[in-house]
């Protein structure tokens, strides 16, 4: 993450994904955290 600026956090359907996504971005931003989690299709 730090040298490349992204990485694979974990891998899980699409819904629970984006779900997840949203929660964890939205709870660091609470926390005024700059983290910002996305989803991608599996290569």
């Amino acid at each position: 993450m730090h040298t490349q600026g992204s990485c694979v956090v974990a891998v899980y359907t699409r819904d629970v994904a984006e779900t997840k996504a949203t929660e964890a971005t939205d709870l660091g931003r609470e926390h005024g955290h700059p983290l910002m989690f996305t989803t991608e299709p599996e290569e």
